[in-house]
């Protein structure tokens, strides 16, 4: 089963989306927890079925949930001259908006959402042949732990596993 997805555009970049990630685009003038649109698809997959627009897909949008708007790290812009002793330090930070995907239209009918993503995640866990790895798709699933761009599998992974493992016998130190 292949997953429908979106190319979008927005802040003058293309984003490929599908439901229940989280994006960050260049900032956008809607509050937290509010819904927001994305009108402009350059091309949108349906099972494999691949639209392109010329240049836009028609009737078709992307709806999101606004998490955050925020600011990101911050930047330095250090200017010399040689031989001049002159200098300038100049600092930046971009504002940013933060948008969880939930679902994909075309001609007013969803092809895909975030409860359709989760159906699929948890078929995907119980066809997981290792116990640590199914245990780990079927947290991510259930306690709704986030995979963002910035964190990886493994750091998930150690968080969801280091609770639970615990020592049976003592550590003795050997001499």
């Amino acid at each position: 089963m292949t997953s429908s997805y979106a190319i979008i555009k927005s802040g003058g970049k293309q984003l490929k989306v599908i439901p229940g990630q989280a994006i960050w685009v260049e900032k956008l003038s809607v509050e937290e927890d509010q819904k927001y649109t994305f009108d402009e698809i350059v091309a949108l997959s349906d099972d494999g079925k691949l639209i392109i627009g010329t240049p836009l897909v028609e009737n078709a949008s992307v709806i999101g949930i606004v998490q955050k708007n925020g600011r990101g790290p911050k930047l330095i812009i250090f200017r010399t001259k040689a031989k001049s002793n002159w200098s300038r330090k100049q600092g930046h930070r971009q504002p940013y908006t933060r948008i969880l995907i939930q679902e994909i239209l075309l001609n007013k009918k969803t092809i895909a959402s975030v409860a359709n993503q989760e159906k699929i995640a948890l078929i995907k866990a119980e066809n997981v042949k290792t116990e640590t790895t199914k245990k780990v798709a079927t947290d991510l699933v259930e306690k709704k732990i986030e995979v963002t761009p910035r964190t990886s599998a493994t750091k998930v992974k150690k968080e969801t596993l280091v609770k639970e493992v615990k020592p049976t016998t003592p550590i003795t130190k050997e001499k």
